[in-house]
């Protein structure tokens, strides 16, 4: 029986083994995964059909597991993710959330930190990296 939250399992693996300082890139549904990522990293497409699944669905699931740090947004999405983030933090303490341009975006999820990335069906300017902190137990 699943419990609300995660229940992806390869997201989960790869969350489970990250520690803090790497990178989770979450992007809509035009992110080229392939070629716009680390190459090692953990590649997951959730998406399904156009509109689904939405970036901030998959951003609130991973925060049912971990902490964030720090996350780099996209200029035109910012008050969205800025309002989820606020209060996630396992420690309590709100992330640093920082607006950047698509493609220093891309630019920082080509960093061998990145251990997965995450295409969604979101048709939204929603590309996100996710900068990890401690686990969330």
């Amino acid at each position: 029986m699943l419990l609300p939250g995660l229940g992806h399992p390869d997201i989960l693996s790869v969350l489970a083994k990250a520690g803090p300082g790497d990178y989770v890139v979450l992007g809509n549904g035009d992110y080229p995964l392939e070629t716009q990522t680390y190459k090692g990293a953990t590649k997951v497409d959730l998406n399904l059909r156009l509109g689904q699944v939405l970036v901030t669905d998959v951003l609130e699931a991973i925060l049912t597991v971990v902490s964030v740090e720090r996350a780099f947004v996209q200029y035109e999405s910012l008050d969205v993710f800025k309002t989820l983030l606020m209060g996630k933090s396992c420690q309590g303490l709100d992330p640093q959330v920082l607006p950047l341009e698509v493609p220093i975006i891309r630019n920082i999820a080509m960093s061998e930190n990145t251990v997965l990335a995450v295409a969604s069906g979101d048709q939204r300017s929603s590309n996100i990296v996710l900068i990890l902190d401690k686990k969330y137990h």
